[in-house]
């Protein structure tokens, strides 16, 4: 009997999920483009919930703006981006479909643009944020090559 439950708590603690392989976001990361600078922040609230947010700004001026939670839910991780003035303010979910030790690709093939997040960490100090998908019949892919601050 007590092996059966060392062995029922080792199963399921190997089938316990978290967010730890995103620890790596954790910080402010920055792009300077030439129409102003790309930031996005992570901090991690706990083992299921992270919260980021990002902007676009040109001087005084916000270009862009978005709140992003990275949640797990049972065995599925989501990244959930509410933007001002889209999506009538509605939060929109995308499902993590792969990810690696240094990659995360979510989707969500419903939404207009995008349909694709790729995140990729190329060292500590250098991450690659990718959106990508179809505008306008259009394929459409925007990377921002993030530096660590």
């Amino acid at each position: 009997m007590i092996l059966f439950i060392f062995i029922a708590q080792l199963v399921s603690c190997s089938n316990k999920k978290t967010l730890e392989s995103f620890d790596h976001w954790i910080g402010t990361w920055e792009e300077i483009q030439a129409d102003g600078t790309f930031t996005e922040t992570w901090k991690k609230e706990n083992d299921t919930l992270f919260l980021g947010s990002s902007a676009m700004v040109n001087g005084k001026d916000t270009l862009f703006s978005e709140e992003i939670r990275l949640v797990l839910r049972g065995k599925e991780v989501y990244y959930i981006p509410t933007v001002p003035s889209q999506n009538d303010e509605k939060p929109i979910e995308f499902k993590m479909i792969t990810s690696s030790e240094k990659s995360w690709t979510f989707e969500n093939k419903y939404h207009d643009f995008p349909k694709q997040i790729v995140y990729t960490l190329n060292n500590h100090h250098s991450l690659t944020a990718t959106i990508q998908g179809t505008e306008n019949n259009r394929s459409t892919k925007f990377s921002f090559h993030l530096s660590r601050k």
